[in-house]
């Protein structure tokens, strides 16, 4: 990206650029490179400014499969146990300074049957994880110290593959034998979720609400836009085939 006339007024050492930490539209994950305007020792009036990532830190887990960040907040799904007997968790990670996150939350699955969490969403007050086992399960996360599950909803002997939330309805994909749907739940009381609306849209893999619209990524078949400003009668609009093998 290029600007006509920036002023850095950072001293440098060689002459022609220089790293740069920067923390640009509130990010940290960025540094910048800028092409010296001929003022010696210093960038003024810099013409081209480079943005290239990089790793501002690291924490280490495993089996971790879905992830959301709010404000300073990380939560992180993983899945404990053994494989045939997986218990569902998630983390939640302080990652306010980024080159040091901690643990502030951790919820684990009882051991009482199997459970295996693959995706989450959180707003406001509640987390909602996918457990592709049995469905979608609402924690409340408002103390971090005691998390609890505050909602299910089943969706067994079929599986569950991603949840979006917006405006208290979530938006879940959940199929079995090849055929998926997307449900769409009413979830202003966490407690007694109740089902507003379904549509069939096989190969479903993720999906992604913005406004009136769900979008809707299917794998080899691409991506599917979807009305669902009815949400007791979503409707197709179009189909977007891909060029590449999966979406």
């Amino acid at each position: 990206m290029s600007f006509n006339t920036i002023s850095l007024d950072v001293a440098v050492t060689d002459t022609l650029y220089k790293w740069i930490p920067a923390n640009l539209n509130g990010s940290v994950f960025w540094r910048v490179r800028g092409e010296k305007s001929g003022v010696s020792g210093y960038f003024s009036n810099v013409r081209y400014i480079t943005l290239y990532p990089y790793e501002a830190g690291e924490f280490l887990s495993y089996n971790n499969l879905g992830f959301d960040v709010i404000g300073n907040l990380a939560y992180l799904t993983r899945n404990e146990g053994s494989e045939s007997a997986p218990l569902g968790a998630f983390l939640v990670l302080n990652v306010s300074n980024p080159a040091s996150p901690y643990v502030a939350g951790v919820y684990t699955s009882p051991s009482t049957w199997p459970t295996k969490f693959t995706d989450i969403f959180v707003e406001g007050e509640y987390a909602y994880v996918v457990d592709s086992i049995w469905g979608l399960r609402i924690f409340n996360v408002l103390n971090l110290q005691s998390i609890n599950e505050a909602g299910f909803w089943q969706v067994y002997p079929s599986s569950t593959y991603s949840i979006f939330v917006q405006n208290r309805y979530a938006y879940l994909l959940v199929g079995s034998g090849g055929v998926t749907h997307l449900e769409i739940l009413n979830v202003s009381y966490p407690s007694n979720p109740v089902m507003l609306g379904d549509i069939r849209i096989d190969g479903s893999r993720r999906v992604f609400v913005s406004g009136n619209y769900a979008f809707v990524a299917r794998g080899t078949l691409g991506v599917s836009i979807l009305d669902i400003s009815s949400p007791s009668n979503p409707r197709l609009i179009s189909n977007i085939v891909t060029s590449v093998s999966y979406t």
